[in-house]
């Protein structure tokens, strides 16, 4: 048998190796505290927005200003007057509480530290449960307490505290009662305030300020009177006026995107911005009242992409009111021909000064119109944008190909959804023959005036903006906006001093109406429509978006009127840019080998030959997206399937033509099985 020193020795050895192993098997349970209020800041940290936990409680996080000192000394002289001396239990408190137990045989005065009662504060479920009673269930909220402690430190013991105190009805914490009652952070508390938010967490029900007032007061004097007399004894006091102080409910549909739980969210929004953009869109809603239409807009800062007004609808109450229309999928008009101009550009297509014809045009069984159903005869490239004519950029897009510009939107960093069942781009895409989200157009405009550098927009300050790459070179991004900066403004609005980029979009059917404005520091884009996807018969981008845009363009600081300068035009053009003719109407290239769907065994490692035929030679082959390498002169075309990239199963062949029209097919890749040699 052991001796009583070896026993000594062994509990001295295995009680800390005991403590320990509980302690790592039931780490303290700190998941309330991190469900706090989703807090929606503006760039200068002013309060824009506030959602209630998903436990349906006010609960902030203390910011670094912390709280009033004076708050803290009241605290802990009426609740734990020896806090900064125990660990987490009061060894003279406890043994207090004992001894009248044994005398009396309940408990005068209790014991609770701060610890402890944070610990009932992580866990108000043991309030209403039947075992959490008696001296087992205090010895082990004495234990957490200790625990607690000893992982957070006093300091985090006190500001978890602060943040889960009841405060009366759903109000939890020192910070969330300070802006609700006093409309006010608490790191400046006068007296009286500083007694009130210690009373109300001893009877939270009883003395909740805005319905039981004078009990409220009554508990803070007590504390005055307990902390400063050591006795009631009716202390004189300037009683602050508490009512419930609302908080502001700027940008609702960005708040709900962030969802609940996800305490302080710390935007660059532009408080006086968002503020004027809900009311002006709130104001046009009220003029077409009664029609079902919604507005939402973004107002973008280019150099950095920041957000600073974010407005998803103005009715958010209403039908649908909730859908956020910055993030919605819809129809982008003839938004996106900025881009497909300043692609055609790049790839010698065309220039601003080239001559498109504007006249009946049918590509296969596809005969766009223009939207007056007027032909304009011959446009230059500058003119056709300008007058957002839709048969010179179907004509555009058949030379530049539809996957192609696809690809690069896509690589630019925006969401493009192809109608149902459709597998590859068409040339409604020039027209808005697809879903977008308003967010996307936005960094996309905002990267035209960026030179053609695209990104990402950006909505926290600790979030910067994910460069996406370039989609068109400095030079035809210039001569977009320089072409952009002469459209036809709406009615009633006088050209602006500040120069801007203006085009606008009206999707088929009437159903969106789109306005974007580029000025060299910021980009404004505005949707108007109805939620639902009901048409609006007449309501056109540049009637029904356009105003209210130069009224957005209005809140923002001046810019300089001479700040970018219209890019150079050269001389004469070249013969083949000075048209851009119609042999899009000619037939395509058409694959004549392999046929569609064939079967090729690819085990021997032998090329595939490729056939083509009619279109504009020469041909470009690619495989997957992939170009195939250039023929060498005198040889035909083939395809050597590579293990590495050509794996079995199906692929997609392509072959384009000199015009930028194509033809596809798949292809599925086989290889036979080998005898294998048994070991």
């Amino acid at each position: 048998m052991l001796g009583k020193g070896r026993l000594a020795v062994l509990a001295v050895v295995l009680l800390p190796s005991g403590l320990l192993a509980l302690d790592v098997a039931c780490p303290p349970d700190l998941s309330r505290a991190a469900r706090l209020s989703t807090e929606l800041r503006d760039s200068s940290d002013g309060i824009l927005n506030v959602a209630v936990t998903s436990d349906g409680f006010w609960r902030l996080r203390p910011r670094m200003e912390g709280v009033a000192p004076l708050y803290r000394s009241l605290l802990l002289e009426r609740e734990d007057r020896w806090f900064a001396w125990h660990p987490g239990v009061n060894p003279l408190s406890v043994l207090r509480a004992s001894w009248q137990v044994l005398r009396h045989g309940r408990v005068v005065s209790g014991g609770s530290t701060i610890a402890m009662q944070t610990v009932r504060l992580l866990h108000p479920e043991y309030r209403h449960a039947r075992n959490w009673r008696g001296i087992p269930a205090k010895l082990l909220e004495m234990a957490r307490a200790v625990q607690l402690q000893a992982h957070l430190g006093r300091e985090g013991v006190l500001a978890l505290y602060e943040t889960l105190v009841p405060m009366g009805g759903n109000v939890e914490g020192v910070r969330s009662a300070s802006l609700i009652w006093f409309g006010h952070e608490p790191d400046h508390l006068s007296r009286e305030e500083a007694s009130l938010l210690v009373a109300i967490p001893q009877s939270p029900t009883s003395r909740r300020p805005d319905r039981h007032q004078e009990a409220a007061r009554r508990g803070a004097a007590h504390v005055l009177d307990i902390v400063e007399h050591g006795k009631p004894n009716g202390s004189a006091a300037i009683w602050p006026a508490m009512r419930w102080h609302r908080f502001p409910v700027f940008a609702r549909h960005l708040i709900a995107r962030f969802g609940r739980d996800a305490g302080p969210v710390e935007t660059l929004l532009d408080r006086h911005l968002q503020s004027g953009t809900e009311q002006i869109i709130i104001s046009q809603l009220e003029q077409w009242n009664g029609s079902g239409a919604d507005m939402a807009a973004l107002v973008i800062r280019n150099r950095d992409r920041a957000v600073l007004a974010y407005v998803g609808g103005g009715h958010y109450f209403g039908p649908a009111g909730m859908v956020d229309m910055v993030r919605a999928i819809r129809s982008p008009g003839s938004t996106l021909k900025p881009f497909l101009y300043a692609m055609a550009f790049d790839h010698a297509l065309a220039a601003p000064d080239t001559l498109i014809a504007d006249a009946p045009l049918q590509v296969s069984t596809y005969a766009p119109h223009n939207f007056d159903h007027r032909w304009h005869g011959d446009v230059t490239a500058r003119r056709a944008l300008q007058g957002s004519l839709n048969i010179p950029a179907v004509a555009l897009l058949a030379r530049l190909g539809p996957d192609r510009f696809l690809a690069a939107l896509r690589a630019a960093g925006m969401t493009v959804r192809l109608p149902r069942g459709a597998s590859s781009a068409g040339l409604s895409l020039a027209l808005g023959g697809a879903g977008v989200r308003m967010e996307d157009l936005a960094a996309l405009y905002a990267g035209l005036a960026s030179g053609g550098i695209m990104s990402s927009l950006t909505l926290r300050r600790d979030g910067p903006a994910v460069e996406n790459g370039r989609l068109c070179s400095a030079a035809s991004a210039a001569a977009v906006l320089d072409s952009l900066r002469d459209t036809s403004l709406p009615d009633g609005v006088a050209k602006p001093e500040r120069p801007i980029a203006y085009k606008t979009g009206t999707s088929y059917g009437f159903r969106d109406a789109w306005s974007v404005g580029v000025s060299p520091l910021y980009t404004i884009v505005v949707w108007s429509g109805r939620k639902d996807g009901a048409p609006r018969p007449g309501a056109y981008g540049l009637t029904a978006s356009g105003p209210v845009l130069f009224r957005l363009f209005d809140l923002l600081p001046p810019e300089a009127p001479l700040t970018v300068a219209a890019p150079e035009r050269k001389g004469r053009l070249g013969p083949g840019l000075a048209r851009l003719g119609q042999s899009v109407t000619a037939p395509g290239p058409r694959i004549l080998f392999p046929p569609r769907g064939a079967v090729i065994d690819s085990s021997d490692g032998q090329p595939v030959d490729l056939r083509a035929a009619e279109g504009k030679p020469p041909y470009r082959w690619m495989v997957d997206g992939r170009t195939l390498p250039p023929l060498l002169p005198g040889r035909s075309p083939v395809w050597t399937p590579s293990k590495g990239q050509d794996g079995p199963g199906f692929h997609h062949l392509t072959v384009q033509d000199s015009a930028g029209r194509s033809d596809s097919i798949d292809v599925r890749l086989m290889v036979e099985a080998q005898d294998v040699a048994a070991p």
